[in-house]
């Protein structure tokens, strides 16, 4: 799903690039990493609900055997490999002991992402992040965008915001989803996020 742009070379050696990691939603541990997704199934609206990791390559032989992995996030990660957001995935089977070379993952019901949205992520990877980058979106990639700062702030330590003024730019509020991203970048500045509902 990516640009199949994963290697590159640095004083001679060859440097791996990875997008993703998959983490032990129990333990937290980083059980290793992949190059890529390659969607398998899709629902109707669109959202992944099963993929399998190409490129995988594990951070440890084995799991212990006490500690069999049931649950795992798919998490995006950066070129220095640090996690940016990540959704949680379910395995066909649990596994212990030896780390499979490749997983199949199965997206929680609703919380899959668009071919799109991974697409998106793009901009966290590289730090091409502006107030605004948004606004030409259609509305369909604002939910996706809307969705994305959510994952991605869930990682991001909490500041209290309680005291602040904020200004609204009002000028690309056009429908709901504009208008909660519009007022996440207000307060937590641009890729943030401050909630998609009033309740």
């Amino acid at each position: 799903m990516g640009d199949n742009n994963y290697t590159y070379i640095l004083f001679g050696v060859k440097i791996v690039k990875f997008r993703y990691a998959i983490v032990d939603d129990n333990s937290e541990r980083v059980i290793g990493y992949c190059m890529d997704i390659e969607g398998i199934s899709f629902d109707e609206e669109g959202l992944l609900q099963e993929c399998v990791t190409e490129g995988f390559l594990a951070c440890e032989s084995d799991i212990p055997k006490n500690e069999p992995v049931h649950n795992v996030i798919l998490a995006v990660g950066n070129d220095q490999r640090n996690i940016l957001g990540g959704y949680y995935c379910f395995l066909p089977k649990p596994f212990s002991v030896q780390v499979p070379d490749h997983f199949i993952l199965h997206f929680r019901s609703e919380d899959g992402p668009t071919l799109r949205e991974l697409q998106l992520w793009e901009c966290f990877r590289i730090g091409n992040l502006n107030k605004g980058s948004w606004c030409e979106f259609d509305y369909q990639e604002k939910i996706e965008w809307l969705h994305l700062v959510r994952k991605h702030a869930a990682l991001r330590a909490r500041v209290d915001v309680s005291q602040g003024v904020y200004t609204i730019n009002c000028k690309h509020i056009t429908d709901k989803a504009s208008f909660y991203i519009e007022l996440g970048e207000a307060i937590n500045g641009a890729g943030g996020y401050y909630g998609s509902c009033l309740d």
